[in-house]
């Protein structure tokens, strides 16, 4: 990985603390750093993630993933095509509003 990213498996990850969008999110990795908002495959990787939140920002963030609703009442799609093989929802979430088409992890 690059100086400032971190390595998990094959995959690199960085935590920008910048408020922002989930579109703007996804476009600035996607044209800045050729890549998209972390997609997560398994317990351990989500432990991974929050746990690069916390040492980033010394809190709990609530932070951008990359899990995304195409549809009004569509399937969730992770942002960079990968499948979606793992998911730990909060309490009474999602909701399937129509008005919700990306999620938020929070690092709690």
């Amino acid at each position: 990985c690059e100086e400032g990213w971190t390595a998990y498996g094959c995959r690199c990850f960085k935590f920008f603390n910048d408020p922002s969008s989930w579109s703007y999110a996804e476009y600035t990795c996607l044209y800045s750093y050729d890549g998209h908002i972390a997609s997560v495959h398994s317990h351990e990787e989500y432990i991974f993630i929050k746990n690069l939140i916390r040492r980033t920002t010394h809190a709990s963030t609530p932070s951008w993933i990359g899990l995304h609703k195409i549809y009004r009442w569509g399937h969730w799609y992770w942002s960079d095509g990968t499948q979606l093989n793992y998911q730990i929802w909060s309490p009474g979430q999602p909701t399937y509003r129509q008005d919700e088409y990306c999620i938020e992890m929070n690092s709690v």
